[in-house]
């Protein structure tokens, strides 16, 4: 079976559904979800890490080391702030936003490698 191993950054307050996407995340076979973020989450095993210099860099870096690749470069964007302030997700509440578009590649590209050959 393929794996695949999604890494998320993730800087600024999380979301109020974040310990449920972290329990669904936990249940996927397939995935595995790494998310760095500069918040504190102690009650989850979750490496927490600061918006540092050359972050694009280390990341490729920790990727090469561990074998794997990075499916799809998601930028920081305030629309995320925003959405999540009205509670909901970008897609929702700021649908003209280029990050939708980003999501949606994204959405694809996990799909396209989950599947089995």
């Amino acid at each position: 079976m393929k794996r695949i191993r999604l890494i998320i950054p993730y800087f600024g307050r999380l979301p109020k559904f974040f310990p449920y996407f972290l329990l669904t995340a936990k249940r996927n076979q397939k995935i595995d979800f790494l998310i760095y973020t500069d918040q504190k989450v102690d009650q989850f095993d979750i490496l927490n890490a600061k918006n540092i210099e050359n972050e694009i860099e280390l990341v490729e870096k920790a990727a090469k080391e561990i074998e794997t690749e990075i499916v799809l470069y998601v930028p920081r964007s305030g629309d995320i702030q925003t959405a999540e302030n009205m509670g909901g997700t970008v897609s929702e509440f700021v649908k003209d936003s280029p990050m939708v578009e980003v999501y949606n590649k994204l959405a694809d590209r996990v799909l396209e490698l989950s599947i089995d050959e």
